[in-house]
């Protein structure tokens, strides 16, 4: 499709969004009984519902949740799910990465240069090492059981955000070895690539802790240390015109937890007599708060988390793998004022100096203006753009106090925002006669949201059952005796998604945040009839904002077009597992040579090779195993079955729109969208004759899927 063309597509989708600003009607569908009313109701219910809590609904859990729905009621049955989720196991990242690692390196023929076998290998080593992250988070959102942790998770890590721009954090050499982790065992040192996985379940496995637990152990984090510039800080050196860097500092505040301006708690802005927007710090507050964030360096080389003015690692010993500690000779110990708080200098010691970074810390977690900011931006992530003041009113009480006296409980706040009566109202339902059927309205602009990219592809994936496929080889020409076929095994449908970034096609991709801003501003307003929309009174900051759409461009909108396009078409390709060089180390020279793999180039086939089966790729089928429609594998077998059994005329295609509908869209498919959707549907299914043979039922169910999953409808969350 040409660039000029998916522009204008997209700026249509942009007045379509605004052309929401009002109830707008959606799809109507068909029922026949009071009680197929009832069930189409709970399943549009649970669908709209499972799209906030998961990386999309599939048709399976819309089924399981709609009976649950309607034997206990809908806000009791979604809380009941809410509780499952909170209680479910959690599905780390760093170790499934690491079991891919030791999998992958079982088929591997690795030998020196002589050509005999190296029969020791560090998993830690293997190529494709850039992979692995990318491999092991789509896996865990498209099947991970704990789908509300990994939303959660994906919705924290877009707050304290780290990207991938640090050339160490792809690095496959071993960090430096011997290192204490925090109960005093020795950590095994691990490699470098693995330090951003380790980040990332930071936000895992505290996805339902506390908010305060989470800043600190990315305070603490190595890879947070080296992102933004907070590891080998030291403390001012006035005589040589040296003093702390202020960067996270500056960015703690700003992104992490109080922001820029003072808030009320329906989140609008505290103004002075002038009418403008009170700062929540100056430049002072930032260099105070400099002071603190210093004397922290990696924890390598043996360093001691209860050795006082210990500095070992503080500048070198690189490593991932453990939270930073504390060099008590590197900190600033002079009295500082955090935020209007006077805190007294202190002495050297390991202790106080962790305490001054607490202090710091809880000054920000205690300020007034942290509980509205981050709720603001849970709500943006998980379910609507512009939260009115009373929805920020009362996830922000949550916040402060969970019942129990706890305050930043992210379970309980990640539980009211998904129960509150403003994140169901966006959809409605009326029961019409004459013929029965239901119909659906939307509610518009201010209750809706761009959907995010990487959310979209997995939406599509879990919606249309996506399974993994591994090739095992290929047969002989195919019968047009055009080229060579490619055989699957089948056997293991629905295996681990050995997917990669998706960035060049979505401008998202975990691990690639282009900056500590993530990958929009959470008030981006894109020039035009968005910037110029008056809304209602109930919005806290008087303009809407439509954060997603800062990275919709001519490009990024023409490669997810022909992304979704070959994804329904032929599924999506990707390479299971890597090759490279694998150079041996030598324990006895001096120093040590750890090993250590490079990617195989034309100058270094000489040294030990580790070769990897570079035919094991990963395919995504979706919908597989219940019909051979399409060839050599399932593909959409619901979709075209129901295109199977189309009849001729004008509502002939009722129910594969509406199938799709419930599925992807939530049932809000626009009305005069699928009128039309309908009619060329009709007239394709007519040109076929009396009856539709498999090929052509496919074609039907393929374009439907497409036009779908780009039009406004789908893109736009309700």
């Amino acid at each position: 499709m040409p660039k000029r063309t998916c522009l204008a597509l997209w700026l249509l989708f942009l007045g379509g969004l605004i052309g929401y600003a009002r109830t707008s009607q959606a799809g109507t569908f068909s029922v026949a009984t009071r009680d197929e009313l009832i069930v189409l109701t709970s399943k549009l219910q649970a669908s709209q519902f499972l799209s906030h809590a998961t990386f999309g609904p599939t048709q399976a859990a819309i089924d399981s949740l709609a009976q649950r729905m309607r034997e206990i009621g809908t806000l009791a049955a979604a809380s009941e799910w809410i509780d499952l989720q909170l209680a479910a196991s959690k599905s780390l990242h760093l170790p499934t990465a690491e079991a891919y690692i030791a999998e992958d390196l079982v088929g591997c023929t690795v030998t020196d240069s002589a050509g005999a076998p190296i029969t020791s290998v560090n998993f830690s080593h293997a190529p494709g090492r850039t992979n692995y992250r990318h491999n092991v988070w789509f896996n865990h959102a498209i099947q991970g059981p704990d789908q509300l942790r990994q939303r959660t998770a994906w919705a924290l890590s877009q707050i304290i955000a780290v990207g991938s721009g640090n050339q160490t954090f792809t690095d496959s050499n071993l960090e430096t070895a011997g290192g204490i982790g925090p109960n005093g065992p020795v950590v095994p040192a691990k490699p470098r690539f693995l330090g951003q996985i380790d980040f990332y379940d930071i936000f895992v496995d505290g996805a339902f802790g506390t908010y305060g637990d989470i800043l600190r152990k990315a305070t603490y984090h190595p890879i947070m240390g080296d992102w933004l510039s907070s590891r080998g800080n030291a403390k001012a050196d006035v005589p040589n015109n040296r003093y702390p860097d202020e960067n996270y500092a500056r960015e703690v505040m700003q992104l992490f937890s109080i922001g820029l301006a003072l808030l009320n708690d329906d989140g609008s802005e505290q103004l002075n007599a002038n009418g403008e927007p009170i700062p929540t710090y100056t430049q002072d507050t930032i260099r105070e708060y400099a002071k603190v964030f210093t004397g922290l360096g990696y924890n390598g080389s043996g360093g001691d988390y209860g050795t006082a003015g210990n500095t070992s690692g503080f500048q070198g010993g690189l490593r991932y793998s453990t939270p930073m500690t504390m060099a008590s000779s590197q900190h600033d110990l002079t009295a500082k004022t955090l935020l209007g708080v006077n805190r007294p200098a202190i002495t050297a010691t390991r202790a106080n100096c962790d305490a001054d970074v607490t202090a710091a810390l809880n000054s920000l977690l205690n300020h007034q203006s942290c509980p509205p900011f981050i709720c603001h931006r849970l709500i943006q992530r998980l379910v609507k753009s512009n939260p009115s003041k009373a929805y920020m009113s009362r996830i922000v009480a949550v916040y402060k106090n969970d019942g129990s006296g706890v305050r930043g409980n992210l379970g309980a706040v990640v539980k009211a925002i998904l129960l509150d009566p403003e994140a169901w109202q966006p959809i409605r339902t009326q029961f019409l006669r004459n013929p029965n059927r239901i119909l659906v309205s939307t509610m518009g602009t201010e209750d809706s949201r761009l959907q995010e990219p990487v959310i979209n592809y997995t939406r599509v994936i879990r919606g249309l059952k996506g399974a993994a496929f591994y090739e095992v080889g290929t047969t002989t020409l195919n019968t047009a005796q055009t080229g060579v076929v490619t055989t699957y095994d089948s056997t293991n449908a629905s295996r681990i998604f050995r997917l990669q970034s998706r960035f060049n096609e979505l401008e998202q991709s975990p691990y690639q945040t282009p900056s500590v801003f993530n990958f929009y501003l959470a008030d981006y307003q894109p020039a035009g009839d968005i910037s110029n929309y008056n809304p209602s009174s109930r919005i806290p900051l008087k303009e809407i904002a439509t954060p997603e759409f800062q990275i919709v461009n001519a490009i990024s909108a023409n490669r997810s077009v022909n992304l979704f396009r070959s994804l329904i078409i032929s599924g999506t390709t990707q390479q299971q597992k890597g090759t490279g060089t694998f150079v041996a180390g030598d324990a006895t020279a001096v120093p040590p040579v750890l090993p250590s793999v490079r990617n195989a180039t034309s100058t270094n086939s000489s040294q030990q090779i580790t070769s990897m089966p570079n035919s094991a790729r990963c395919r995504v089928v979706l919908d597989a195993g219940v019909s051979n429609i399409g060839g050599s594998f399932a593909s959409l077998s619901t979709q075209a079955n129901l295109a199977l059994a189309m009849p001729t005329g004008a509502t002939g295609p009722a129910a594969l729109i509406e199938s799709i509908d419930l599925l992807l869209c939530q049932g809000t498919m626009n009305e005069m969208y699928r009128n039309k959707l309908m009619q060329v549907l009709a007239n394709r299914r007519t040109s076929f004759g009396t009856t539709v043979d498999n090929t052509e039922a496919l074609t039907m169910a393929r374009s439907a899927l497409i036009s779908v999953v780009n039009s406004p409808s789908f893109l736009v969350a309700k």
